[in-house]
């Protein structure tokens, strides 16, 4: 004998309400990456968003994420990344910017990842097959889009930014030049200056080692320096140069600096080798010409001035790139009515690495 379930009118509420609560909290975990966490203009942005923003960028880009703090600048940079890509669009729409050439992008993109550019004729010697020469190629093709991205981004940008400051949306008050001095003052110095001549001795030459090892010797010991230079250039085993350098960090410098850095006016200095540097050569016709001279470098200090802290007045033109992108991009928020919602946010928990120290896993 079948039974039939009978509820009373209260009872058939109360079932409904229950399965109404159950179908919610279903509904609730399922639905968690449609939380709505901020809005640009009339997007939002959801967690699922944010989930899928960290999980693109590349290790190195991926910060780590311990607390509140970590996630909202997560946010605020996909945030920032998102108004930027609407400038990018409307210049191209405008016309005022072009794609830079694909083939320059390529060589600047496989000079910065080698490990990429890897050719038909060397996939036995890596031990690749066909299928991982195609995958490669794609992710070098991924790659270079990036980088295509990421130039012309910051093109848009510097272009809107020019156009604000022209059109005065946006200035700088001494106020915040003398805000934004004090923050990086400990970066803010005048390069350290030499003003020098010297004689190189290029390496085609015969015996170049063992003749500026001979100029240097007699310069240390009294000889003037024009009687020095006549008699290697008179003899063409040397090229006569006086230039003034300025301390940039430039690696191609380096051994000059590690022998000029913080002497004093009159000091020789070399024999030192020195590798492609790009100097005005007096050339057959007489007439300057632009070369590149690799050879040994024997020189006389004529004038050096040190590394000094930069005045508020001569810091200004280092200082005002950053003012001012911080003031367009805050502007660009204004506009496009930027809205956060923190009490949205997921839990940092769940991004946060395993490790075995108290303090982190205490945040």
């Amino acid at each position: 004998m079948r039974r039939s379930l009978y509820f009373t009118p209260a009872g058939s509420a109360l079932l409904a309400l229950l399965v109404a609560c159950t179908l919610a909290a279903c509904g609730n975990i399922v639905d968690k990456d449609r939380i709505r966490i901020a809005k640009v203009g009339d997007t939002y942005i959801t967690r699922g968003d944010l989930y899928k923003y960290l999980r693109l960028m590349s290790p190195e880009e991926r910060p780590h994420i311990n607390n509140r703090g970590d996630l909202l600048k997560v946010l605020d940079k996909y945030i920032d990344d998102e108004l930027q890509k609407q400038v990018l669009a409307a210049a191209m729409a405008e016309g005022k910017l072009q794609a830079p050439p694909e083939d320059k992008l390529a060589e600047f993109y496989d000079a910065q990842h080698p490990e990429m550019s890897i050719s038909v004729e060397q996939l036995e010697e890596f031990g690749m097959n066909q299928a991982d020469y195609e995958a490669l190629q794609q992710r070098r093709q991924k790659g270079i889009d990036e980088l295509k991205e990421g130039v012309m981004r910051r093109e848009a940008i510097v272009l809107a930014v020019h156009d604000a400051v022209q059109s005065e949306e946006i200035t700088i008050t001494p106020e915040e030049y003398q805000t934004e001095y004090e923050m990086r003052k400990g970066e803010l110095f005048n390069p350290e200056r030499a003003t020098f001549r010297g004689l190189i001795f290029p390496v085609q030459m015969p015996d170049a080692g063992p003749n500026s090892a001979e100029a240097r010797k007699r310069l240390v010991t009294g000889d003037p320096w024009d009687e020095v230079a006549k008699s290697f250039v008179d003899a063409r085993k040397a090229i006569p140069l006086q230039t003034t350098f300025v301390n940039t960090g430039q690696p191609k410098f380096q051994s000059f600096w590690e022998q000029a850095s913080g002497t004093q006016k009159g000091r020789v200095l070399g024999p030192m080798i020195i590798e492609d540097w790009e100097m005005m050569a007096q050339g057959a016709a007489g007439d300057a010409q632009s070369t590149s001279l690799t050879g040994y470098l024997v020189a006389e200090v004529l004038e050096i001035v040190p590394a000094s802290q930069k005045t508020l007045e001569e810091a200004e033109e280092d200082l005002a790139p950053a003012i001012y992108f911080v003031k367009f991009m805050k502007s660009l928020r204004e506009k496009s009515g930027v809205e956060i919602y923190e009490d949205y946010l997921p839990e940092p928990g769940m991004f946060r690495e395993q490790t075995d120290d108290p303090l982190v896993e205490s945040l």
